[in-house]
């Protein structure tokens, strides 16, 4: 049966709302500008906080990349639900 993504959780954990919004965020960031092109300094500007608060959600910007395909799945911006984009 093939894994439908949780918005919810990543690692077995509930993710707290702010956490699901670092992520939705950087997905946004992510799209717009690639993987070189994002910066955790845009994501916490964006975020309207300051950039080592980031890594109170992950330890660094492989594994938000990770959390991110692990929690939308791989069909990136474009399998979130109507309404979350």
């Amino acid at each position: 049966m093939p894994r439908t993504p949780d918005e919810r959780k990543w690692g077995g954990q509930e993710l707290g709302e702010r956490h699901r919004e670092v992520l939705r965020a950087a997905l946004h960031l992510f799209a717009e500008r690639g993987y070189a092109g994002a910066s955790l300094r845009e994501l916490a500007r964006r975020l309207g906080m300051q950039q080592p608060s980031l890594y109170h959600y992950f330890r660094s910007k492989d594994e938000l990349v990770d959390q991110i395909l692990t929690t939308f799945g791989f069909g990136g911006i474009g399998s979130l639900p109507p309404g979350m984009v």
